[in-house]
């Protein structure tokens, strides 16, 4: 209520990466600050899903079945985040502003 928006972030239960990378609704993109990122901003609007990586990063094969899912990296600019924390940083980044509107 506070924020004024109708809808909540949609939190769902822990699930298989490889089930995860089945998803096909939306945009669809994974943090990583071990690549070149594909997209430096997400797009406001519609479905996204944002994968955020372990303790430790993605390994090679992770990062390559989710491009290869169709999945596109993104970069959370700043230091290493907390999973959580880096959770929190992307709805935020994903929210549109005013300087949206």
């Amino acid at each position: 209520k506070q924020c004024g928006r109708n809808r909540l972030p949609e939190i769902a239960a822990p699930i298989p990466f490889v089930e995860v990378l089945r998803q096909t609704e939306g945009s669809r993109f994974f943090a990583d600050r071990d690549s070149t990122p594909t997209h430096r901003r997400v797009p406001p609007g519609g479905h996204t899903l944002v994968l955020i990586g372990p303790e430790g990063g993605w390994t090679d094969d992770e990062r390559a079945a989710a491009v290869a899912a169709g999945f596109r990296s993104l970069t959370l600019a700043g230091p290493i985040l907390r999973t959580e924390t880096a959770a929190i940083a992307a709805a935020a980044w994903w929210a549109p502003s005013v300087l949206d509107a």
